[in-house]
């Protein structure tokens, strides 16, 4: 969703704030917008348009490329042209998943 209210922070806060819209669409989306005072009509009017969704499926493309299908996800390596080069740790991970790939990377 591009800013087009000025409010991304706050719905995107509100959207990971609970478990209530982990995988919400549609009008789960929109009672959060309510609740952070977006204009709704407008939002729901962006949501139907798909007039991002060229971009969107550009940046799903990308994702697809450098296996990255969860959020969040971390790439201990580097990321090239042609997908990554070292190790994508996806989901929330404890300290001791990235100390592990850190040091196995270590001169």
């Amino acid at each position: 969703m591009r800013d087009e209210q000025g409010a991304y922070w706050s719905l995107r806060q509100a959207l990971f704030a609970g478990s209530e819209c982990l995988r919400c669409e549609g009008s789960g989306v929109l009672r959060v917008a309510a609740r952070v005072r977006l204009d709704v009509r407008q939002l729901e009017a962006c949501m139907n348009s798909n007039r991002h969704g060229a971009r969107l499926e550009a940046d799903a493309a990308e994702a697809a490329v450098l296996r990255i299908n969860a959020t969040p996800t971390f790439i201990v390596g580097k990321s090239t042209a042609g997908g990554v080069e070292g190790k994508v740790i996806a989901g929330a991970q404890p300290y001791s998943a990235f100390e592990a790939e850190l040091r196995r990377l270590a001169p």
